[in-house]
């Protein structure tokens, strides 16, 4: 197993009983993971199954969860570019910040859904526009300030941003200088239920993990739990979900009894 893969999973197992606790509080239950299906019933590798055995240490009864990502990946390619050109302007301005203006800052870029071309001449452009305004704006930026760079940005650069695009800069300390960078896309969230190409993409996501579940119920595990990871790239709340499921055929989700969508720390 790769060490990609290795921390991947691990991350899931912390999501999970992350998750199994919300689920113990709710219910007066004591919920924890006791290993991955193929772990537990080796006698299943290879067969369609689920992912966490989990068992309640008080009565011994045994639950399977299943862990979804609900996702754009158009969208998280185009995100993992704003990463980079993050990482970039934050390796350079930090040295740049770290002589005359101590403190933590963090530049919050939000780029509309839409495809931006910030590639070569465009990023450079940016990343120094960015680079003058930040080290301008931080010598006069108290702790827990703001300012909203985005109009400045825009009057500078040579060619033209989105309307919906924003950067703000702020300040959350006067420690050790550092640059953060938090791109994020600005779009308005689906409203009532999942349509189009993304209803297709949750239906289909249900119905595999609904035949990976059936695997758990035929063999008497009745506590079947689905887990979506709402990593902002859908944009779905927890209503949409809600909804969304209530226009499914009941044979979509037959051998789930239970959904938690979880986004960061939130579970719902």
């Amino acid at each position: 197993m790769s060490g990609e893969i290795r921390n991947t999973e691990e991350r899931y197992k912390t999501l999970v009983q992350h998750v199994l606790n919300y689920h113990n509080d709710e219910y007066r239950t004591d919920m924890v993971i006791m290993g991955s299906c193929e772990d537990i019933y080796p006698e299943l590798k290879g067969e369609t199954n689920w992912d966490w055995v989990c068992r309640d240490k008080t009565n011994g009864n045994e639950a399977a969860a299943e862990v979804k990502r609900l996702t754009n990946q158009e969208l998280e390619k185009r995100k993992s570019i704003l990463y980079k050109i993050g990482r970039e302007l934050s390796n350079e301005l930090s040295n740049k910040l770290s002589d005359k203006l101590p403190g933590m800052f963090v530049l919050h870029m939000g780029i509309p859904e839409e495809s931006i071309q910030l590639h070569r001449a465009n990023k450079e452009q940016l990343k120094s526009i960015l680079t003058e305004l930040i080290c301008e704006v931080a010598q006069r930026l108290e702790v827990k300030g703001e300012e909203d760079l985005t109009q400045r940005i825009k009057d500078k650069l040579p060619y033209q941003l989105p309307e919906e695009c924003t950067f703000n800069i702020n300040k959350y300390n006067a420690g050790k200088s550092s640059l953060g960078i938090n791109p994020h896309y600005t779009r308005f969230c689906p409203v009532g239920r999942l349509e189009g190409r993304e209803f297709d993409k949750f239906k289909k996501l249900i119905q595999g993990a609904n035949e990976q579940l059936a695997s758990a119920t035929r063999r008497g595990i009745l506590e079947t739990i689905l887990i979506i990871i709402e990593q902002g790239f859908s944009f779905a709340e927890a209503d949409v979900i809600q909804e969304t499921l209530k226009v499914l055929d009941p044979s979509d989700y037959s051998h789930i009894k239970r959904v938690y969508r979880v986004s960061g720390d939130e579970v719902q």
